[in-house]
């Protein structure tokens, strides 16, 4: 069994212009998981920029993606999706489609204990721990989705854009550096062997104090579309070649 994982995508951005390539790459994957019966595709959050249902329907646009993933669980790959500071709003209909909703997951692959989650709710109690809080609240989301489509879409793309401008760790080293600093922390405490996360659109992997650190990236910068996978008791980082195949590793780490 082989585990993917990917974050990130930031699917109907505005304005990113590489939008029609970025799905094809997608689209191109889930045809070469298709031939891999048993595996699990993980996505660690934010795949959407910003997800709104309405009448128990998503966005015309999102409708060949999800379409995609549709017919990955039709040929037995599990898709489970992450919840990321993007994702605030229910996921309704991708429930529906058989694609499980988590914000944190935890198992064990190969004897060791193995954590994934966005990355955005990791430090807890800050400024922007809280407003994760506020816009997660169950009766705002009801009153948000109350309004017409013409003041909710573009206060959720608003709301996507400043997000993105003020927590992108790759502009922000010292950032990360706080980052890594607390998710080290929180592997020691909770005994993870490896913690895999977004989030930051810093794509790495580490081997630190408590165990291994890696990070999903992002598919946002131009032609980068990062790959982590789990086979049998190695991690490897990769990149998606533009038919949806991947690349000679660029690490792996020995779990």
């Amino acid at each position: 069994m082989i585990r993917f994982f990917i974050s990130d995508q930031h699917f109907g951005a505005s304005f990113v212009r590489d939008e029609a390539e970025r799905r094809s790459v997608f689209l191109h994957f889930c045809t070469y998981l298709r031939t891999l019966p048993g595996a699990e595709l993980y996505i660690l959050g934010d795949f959407f920029d910003f997800w709104i249902e309405r009448a128990g329907k998503p966005r015309r646009t999102y409708l060949p993606l999800l379409s995609a993933m549709k017919e990955l669980i039709k040929d037995g790959v599990s898709v489970t999706y992450l919840q990321g500071n993007h994702d605030f709003m229910p996921m309704s209909f991708l429930e529906r489609m058989g694609v499980r909703i988590v914000t944190e997951q935890t198992f064990h692959h190969a004897g060791k204990c193995v954590h994934l989650e966005h990355g955005h709710r990791i430090r807890k109690g800050t400024k922007r721990g809280v407003l994760y809080g506020i816009t997660e609240n169950r009766v705002l989301q009801q009153l948000y989705k109350m309004l017409p489509l013409c003041i909710s879409v573009p206060l959720a793309e608003g709301a996507a854009h400043l997000s993105r401008k003020k927590g992108v760790a790759a502009h922000h080293p010292h950032k990360y550096e706080r980052y890594r600093g607390c998710i080290e922390n929180v592997m020691g405490q909770r005994g993870y062997d490896l913690c895999i996360l977004g989030h930051l659109h810093v794509c790495s992997v580490e081997t630190v104090s408590t165990g291994v650190y890696a990070n999903c990236g992002t598919w946002m910068e131009e032609g980068e579309y990062p790959l982590l996978y789990l086979q049998d008791t190695t991690l490897i980082l990769s990149r998606l070649c533009p038919d949806g195949t991947p690349q000679e590793p660029i690490k792996t780490v020995s779990l």
